[in-house]
């Protein structure tokens, strides 16, 4: 009986694993692809902890003047939407803008359309990160606990005044 236990175990461990690798297969494929494209401007940010094991990667794509390319990230988000554990769109006048998606292990994946042929696509990606650590927090769209106030004085040249005056 507790041999079938652990080998149940065992393949829903696999079958997690499995998932998460699988997960923004069609997104990981796109932004591999424009590595070597002359359409695109990439640039790579690693951060590193003290010990200088990598704790986050930052890819930024800029697509200029391919509308081919565009479409193909537009088409890429949509098939990897499932796998998504936060997904966040914007649109204006019937046309998506801004998509934002989250998967498992923290990876996050935003496209901003400029028009049909311009665009850029943000990919950072955190290793051993958890869910609902400080970081994604960053990420967390819902305002709900959000407490501050921001005052901006526009009367002022130099922008500085008492609090009193308010």
């Amino acid at each position: 009986m507790k041999t079938k236990h652990v080998v149940t175990a065992f393949l829903l461990l696999i079958g997690s694993l499995t998932a998460e690798v699988s997960a923004q297969t069609t997104l990981k494929a796109l932004v591999k692809k424009c590595e070597t494209s002359d359409a695109v401007h990439m640039s790579i940010v690693k951060r590193r902890n003290q010990k200088k094991e990598p704790t986050r990667t930052i890819i930024s794509i800029t697509i200029k003047n391919d509308e081919t390319l565009v479409n193909q990230f537009i088409e890429a988000f949509r098939k990897d939407e499932s796998e998504a554990i936060r997904v966040s769109e914007s649109k204006q006048g019937g046309k998506t803008n801004n998509t934002f998606y989250r998967f498992e292990g923290g990876t996050t994946y935003n496209l901003n359309i400029e028009d049909k042929s311009n665009a850029s696509v943000s990919v950072v990606e955190r290793y051993g990160a958890d869910d609902d650590d400080e970081a994604s927090e960053f990420f967390n769209f819902d305002n709900t606990n959000f407490s501050g106030s921001f005052f901006y004085d526009t009367k002022s040249a130099d922008n500085t005044t008492d609090d009193s005056e308010r």
